[in-house]
């Protein structure tokens, strides 16, 4: 639908002369406007000197003259030279114009998100110039920084012609938005998005918490890394649904922000050999059957967790450093010791990397098993998020001691 038409840079501009500013201008103003004038200034500094927060001049100024205006007219606004960054140039140039500024509006909008700042940065200090600026230079915020999928499609929507601009119809058709979101949480891995935007992109936003249902979800993703869901065991399928659907447990669905978490710390995705796929699979069910693991925890966590045990009490947890993990301990002088478990990922597949020894192994619960003496690794921390998950009369038996012995 067309949009009220715009106020001119003329009645912008002449806008400001509401405020006396020269003295000449002032001299013409008579003893009770005068007054108006010092009860304004009053509560201007009273709302800078008692108001609960900090007060931008600027904006009590605006403020001010929105007032004026809409006290004439409901109808009326005052529009800077700022307000208008989302405009399309058709716009500025106030030549007819149609739902192809909405198109260039959002593409800015979407910049404002994704940025966290003000598309020009001060650039422009006045309409003209932003006028100038975006129709005649064609200049648009810097996209430098954006991934390869939010470039093209800020590019898709700032054409300095309506013709040249998507349209809504083909954001939603071609799922512009999933791909831009998956290419933000799993740009390093570029199998992990291209699985996501083929199999996933739909459930995004399917409803009020998107995300996809777990069981479609596993039955995918092992087809896409060339395995057959029927040789997976049920124990590797619980461990799977127990990271996975971390966060929307109750509802059992996979959202993009937990699918790229756990590829975090047990990717990348591999397809090219299935003893890569197994090696995935595997290894989360590796790390979430060990009474040790705590998954997401922060050091002051880590430390209220070790609180009053034993020394040589540990745990494990994601590092803070992607794709590794940390051993906490606690120490014979009660402090906290922090061991990071470095993981390296070559063509013979994923190894970690025992920071006392330098030894590698091809699971985490090996390096623990073995390294544990060198670590002063004695008992495992109770209560660990994950321990319940498997019968104690299933093949696990989840070890809670170590003595440092080879197995």
């Amino acid at each position: 639908s067309m949009a009220r038409p715009l106020l001119t840079a003329t009645a912008i501009l002449g806008s400001l002369s509401l405020i006396p500013l020269a003295t000449q201008a002032m001299a013409a103003v008579d003893t009770d406007t005068y007054r108006e004038f010092d009860q304004f200034l009053d509560v201007f500094n009273r709302i800078k000197a008692d108001y609960v927060d900090k007060v931008d001049d600027q904006k009590l100024i605006k403020g001010a003259i929105q007032g004026m205006l809409q006290s004439l007219d409901p109808h009326s606004s005052y529009v800077d030279a700022l307000d208008y960054d989302g405009m399309s140039p058709e716009m500025l140039c106030q030549k007819d114009y149609d739902e192809k500024v909405d198109i260039y509006s959002f593409g800015i909008l979407l910049w404002e998100l994704w940025a966290q700042k003000e598309p020009y940065e001060g650039r422009f200090t006045s309409l003209r110039e932003l006028a100038e600026g975006v129709v005649l230079q064609g200049i648009r915020p810097n996209i430098n920084d954006a991934g390869k999928v939010l470039q093209e499609l800020f590019t898709k929507c700032w054409g300095t012609y309506p013709r040249n601009r998507t349209s809504f119809k083909l954001i939603i058709e071609e799922q512009w938005i999933e791909r831009c979101v998956s290419e933000q949480f799993l740009n390093n891995d570029s199998l992990a998005e291209k699985f996501w935007n083929e199999n996933c992109a739909e459930y995004t936003f399917d409803n009020e918490d998107g995300g996809i249902k777990f069981d479609m979800f596993w039955s995918k993703l092992l087809a896409f890394i060339g395995l057959d869901e029927r040789e997976i065991s049920d124990f590797k399928t619980i461990a799977a649904r127990a990271l996975f659907t971390e966060g929307t447990r109750m509802k059992d669905k996979v959202i993009i922000e937990t699918f790229a978490k756990v590829l975090k710390f047990f990717g990348p995705l591999r397809s090219e050999r299935r003893e890569f796929g197994l090696e995935f699979v595997e290894g989360i069910e590796d790390v979430v059957s060990g009474a040790w693991f705590f998954g997401d925890l922060d050091t002051t966590a880590t430390e209220g967790k070790l609180k009053g045990k034993s020394p040589g009490t540990f745990l494990v947890r994601y590092s803070s450093t992607a794709g590794c993990f940390t051993i906490s301990r606690k120490a014979e002088d009660r402090n906290v010791k922090q061991y990071r478990v470095n993981v390296k990922v070559g063509e013979g597949g994923k190894e970690f990397v025992c920071p006392v020894t330098g030894k590698n192994f091809k699971k985490l619960s090996g390096l623990i098993g073995t390294c544990a003496k060198n670590m002063g690794l004695k008992m495992v921390c109770p209560d660990g998020p994950y321990v319940n998950l498997f019968s104690s009369g299933s093949a696990y038996q989840i070890r809670t001691t170590y003595d440092g012995v080879d197995f």
